[in-house]
């Protein structure tokens, strides 16, 4: 995220005392629960991931080295087995966020 220090993730507006952070990645910081909230489905779905390094299996929970699904880059695997057991449940979120990306690019006009 391109938030410069001090400002709130989701708004920018400055940060007073009273602030939110991220309960996962402790990194990112908000000015109000309404915004922490706000902001999940954007930085929850990769940011927090990515800089959290809590990377979960999505079918076993083993926390780890893990494979990152190819499709949306927002779900982490053990391996194919696990990746193909967690398949029918991921199969949704993945394409969701796929669409997501498509659409964002789209708009912006840059090749996916």
């Amino acid at each position: 995220m391109d938030v410069k220090p001090g400002l709130c993730w989701r708004c920018e507006t400055r940060l007073q005392s009273k602030k939110e952070l991220c309960f996962l990645c402790k990194i990112a910081v908000y000015c109000s629960t309404k915004c922490l909230e706000r902001d999940e489905a954007r930085h929850g779905s990769v940011e927090c991931k990515m800089w959290s390094r809590i990377n979960k299996c999505e079918a076993c929970g083993r926390i780890g080295r893990m494979k990152e699904c190819s499709g949306c880059y927002a779900a982490w695997f053990c391996d194919k087995t696990c990746q193909g057991f967690a398949w029918k449940s991921h199969k949704v979120e993945c394409s969701k966020w796929t669409e997501k990306a498509r659409e964002v690019a789209l708009a912006k006009k840059i090749c996916v």
